[in-house]
This record gives structure tokens, C-alpha cells and sequence, in this order.
């Protein structure tokens, strides 16, 4: 067993954290951590065979497994799409990209919660089974997603939803493709996106690089050694020029003015909490709306770990609330 520890560099773990951490850190031995290509496809294997993407087409909530032919290759896009049972009218949508370092993941990594989210805000979910680094590298996960939100916006492959109210959203890794394709809406395709949920965003790519991230011990679930692999997989040999970098590592676009109303969800000991911060300030001085939820306490992917604790509970009820806002029709 791998014993956690309470305090990590200085701050002490949520107790309604501490046992589904432990349970956590007890699957892997300690916090999995990435150092190269082998250390990634065991990683891969063992994450893969605790999933399912089966569909489901009882209870309150409908999912359906497609796939999307990509605007920009000639590859197919995987989605899982997320419907209340109930209904049949034209519901507002959240496109959905799941964490996992732009390495590893999928579509179904996040099936409770976006049921959840589904049956309580009344909308579609689409789920983006984006194209994973080393062996798809940048930009290719974002041209997943616009491929996605372009056909949204057409009305081409989805039925019975509302092109006018349409919300992006993520989850680490996923949280940072979600503030990229913002980005590159506002900067070139100016679709109906009403706001961006960023939950714990992978933002920048030199967090861990250097102080004051000195020790990968210091964070657990998600650490420096993982961090700097993951982003050299995903920015491979390609030199990054212009508004490239903000759409690859959004802390550092140039200009933030013009994106929709933002919540961002950051968790006190989590490698991304100081980028976090850092461009929910940004945002602010760029007068765009946010609302910022940070949480005492708490790890990296703290909701999945500890569903049932108070911050977790919290941050679901806050993400309704931000649904509701985003959601709202000019008319209400």
C-alpha cells in the first residue's frame, strides 16, 4: 500500500478526500507517472480496461455511440452523445473533451458525471473522442473539435438541437482543447459558443518546467514528470508561430478579449492550480465574465476520485448554475 500524504507542499488534504485518494494511489502504487512511450501504453492498457462504450438507451438519460466524418483529414471522429430520455425538442449543447494528458482517454472517461450534467440542465452532450499525441500531435485534437462544433453549426450529422446556445467544455487536458477551440471560434468562425466550463485546464505548456514547481512528489494523481511528457508528445517537432501558441497552450494567447463568459474550476493541490489562476486574471482584465471556483484542499480530478465529497458536490451544483446562464435564451 502507498500511504498519502496529508500535506502536500504545505497544505493539507480535504478529509472527505483522504480515503478515495488513498484508493487511488493504491491502484497505481503511488502517483502514475509517464516518463516515456512504455510508461504510456501500460498506462493506456490498464485505464482501458476498466471502460465500457456501450450505449445505453434506458433510464432518464439516452447515449449513443457514432462516429463524424472530419472536416480536415479523412479520418472518422468518435462521439458518445448524451440525451435527456424524455424529449425530442431542439435542447442546447456542450461539446465535450475528456482529460488525459491529450495522451490517453476517451469519449466514456467521464459517463457519470456527463449524465448527470445531461439530466440536470436539460441539454445534449456531445462527447469528442479527439485523436490522442505522440502519434496524432498538434493540432490535430483541436481539428477534432472544430470539425465537431462546425457541423453543429450546420446542423449536418446531429438532430434536435439549438445552434444558438452551445457551450464548451473540459476536463484537464480536455479543459485546455476547450479554451483552445474558443480561441480559434473567435478568431475564425464565430459560431454561437455562450460560454466555456474549464474544469482544472491543462493551459501551459511550461507548468512543472520550473519553479515554483520544484518536486513531482509535491502534487498527487497528476505530476511534473507526467506534465512534461505530455506536453512534448503533444507539441511534437512543430515550431509554433503566432496565434498557434495560444490555440496549443491558451495561457499565453495574445488576446483573450472576446471569449464568452468562462467558469473555471481549479483545485488547491493540483500541478495547473497557479496557471488556473493565473488565466482566470487574464480573462478578467480582459472583461470577459468569469466565475472561478477554487477548492481548499482538493486534488487533480478531485470530482472523479471522491464524487460524493462536499467540493465535489459543490462544483457539479456550480456547473448547473453556469449551464443555466450560458443556456439562457435572449428572450428569458
Amino acid at each position: 500500500m502507498h500511504t498519502i500524504k496529508r500535506v502536500y507542499s504545505g497544505r493539507a488534504v480535504d478529509a472527505e478526500l483522504e480515503d478515495a485518494l488513498q484508493a487511488f494511489l493504491d491502484i497505481f502504487g503511488g502517483t502514475p507517472t509517464i516518463r516515456n512511450n512504455a510508461d504510456l501504453a501500460d498506462l493506456r492498457t490498464r485505464l482501458g480496461a476498466k471502460r465500457s462504450v456501450a450505449e445505453t438507451a434506458c433510464g432518464r438519460v439516452h447515449v449513443k455511440e457514432t462516429q463524424l466524418p472530419s472536416r480536415y483529414g479523412d479520418h472518422l471522429i468518435p462521439l458518445r452523445i448524451f440525451r435527456p430520455a424524455h424529449t425530442c425538442q431542439d435542447l442546447p449543447v456542450i461539446v465535450w473533451f475528456h482529460g488525459g494528458g491529450m495522451i490517453m482517454g476517451g469519449r466514456d472517461q467521464h459517463d457519470d458525471f456527463l449524465k448527470w450534467v445531461c439530466e440536470n440542465s436539460e441539454c445534449c452532450i456531445i462527447s469528442v473522442g479527439y485523436r490522442l499525441a505522440p502519434e496524432h500531435p498538434f493540432p490535430a485534437a483541436l481539428e477534432d473539435g472544430r470539425s465537431v462544433l462546425e457541423d453543429i453549426r450546420d446542423k449536418q450529422h446531429f438532430e434536435n438541437i439549438d445552434t444558438e446556445r452551445i457551450v464548451v467544455a473540459g476536463k484537464s487536458a480536455g479543459g485546455g482543447l476547450a479554451a483552445g477551440l474558443c480561441l480559434i471560434n473567435r478568431d475564425m468562425l464565430d459560431i454561437a459558443v455562450t460560454g466555456q466550463i474549464l474544469i482544472s485546464p491543462m493551459l501551459d505548456y511550461r507548468t512543472g518546467t520550473q519553479e515554483p514547481h520544484a518536486s513531482e512528489d509535491d502534487f498527487p494523481v497528476w505530476n511534473r514528470a507526467s506534465n512534461n511528457f505530455a506536453w512534448s508528445a503533444y507539441l511534437g517537432s512543430r515550431t509554433l508561430e503566432g496565434r498557434e501558441i495560444g490555440y496549443a497552450s491558451p495561457l499565453y494567447a495574445n488576446r483573450l478579449q472576446g471569449l464568452p463568459q468562462t467558469m473555471i474550476v481549479s483545485a488547491d493541490l493540483d500541478l495547473f492550480s497557479i496557471e488556473n489562476r493565473r488565466f482566470a486574471d487574464r480573462l478578467m482584465d480582459a472583461g470577459v465574465p468569469v466565475s472561478h471556483h477554487h477548492y481548499a484542499g482538493a486534488v487533480h480530478s478531485f470530482d472523479s476520485i471522491a464524487p460524493d465529497a462536499g467540493c465535489s458536490v459543490w462544483m457539479r451544483a456550480a456547473i448547473i448554475l453556469m449551464l443555466r446562464r450560458a443556456f439562457q435564451k435572449p428572450s428569458d
